[in-house]
């Protein structure tokens, strides 16, 4: 079996610096470009908001004016290209700052429960070591007590156990969203990149 070699990584910023100096860079690769970017961005961005449709107008107008290309429609063809680009960064960062935004909602909300819960238990764990030094004092006496409370003791110590056992679980599932989340992010920007290389070599038939 052929072993099949990944695409090299593409710093995205670096790229664009690049291709801003270059005439081979026309305007309108760059409309292609932000065309591109927007369409695989504004289903998230329509989710968020779905009341709000000046992303997806100013998209259309970029597209048509990518279809026609009249002499006369240049100057407000260039707005529109504008408004478009600007929309598609906007929804871009809209998107991820709503998948940010919820990623960390859901991130404190757990660490809100499990604070509580800490503290539940810590509260717990204060009142029954009160209780043991009562139960010390008289534990001459209260020998038979005395072996009840040690076995309670026993079952709360596994009950903590396996509590903190299931918070180190949550712990290591929240690591691993966070850590696809970084993923998927490079991910986007590479393809981001990669498609403004294919543009970039296209033939521009203004």
């Amino acid at each position: 079996m052929q072993t099949q070699i990944p695409p090299p990584v593409v710093p995205l910023k670096a790229l664009i610096e690049v291709y801003k100096a270059c005439p081979r860079m026309t305007h309108r690769k760059w409309v292609q470009w932000a065309v591109l970017c927007a369409k695989r961005t504004l289903p998230r961005f329509t989710e968020a908001h779905p009341n709000d449709n000046r992303p997806a107008a100013a998209l259309a107008a970029a597209e048509a004016w990518l279809a026609t290309r009249a002499a006369a429609a240049t100057s407000a063809a260039d707005a529109a290209t504008t408004r478009a680009a600007r929309a598609a960064d906007a929804a871009a960062t809209r998107a991820a700052a709503a998948t940010r935004a919820a990623a960390a909602t859901r991130a404190a909300d757990a660490a809100t429960t499990r604070a509580a819960r800490a503290t539940a238990y810590a509260a717990r764990a204060t009142a029954y070591a009160a209780r043991a030094a009562t139960y010390a004092v008289d534990a001459a006496t209260r020998t038979a007590d005395a072996a009840t409370y040690a076995a309670r003791a026993a079952t709360y110590a596994a009950r903590a156990a396996a509590t903190y056992a299931t918070y180190a679980a949550d712990a290591a599932t929240y690591a691993t969203y966070a850590a696809a989340y970084a993923a998927a992010h490079a991910a986007e920007q590479q393809w981001q990149a990669l498609r403004l290389m294919d543009i970039y070599h296209t033939e521009d038939c203004q």
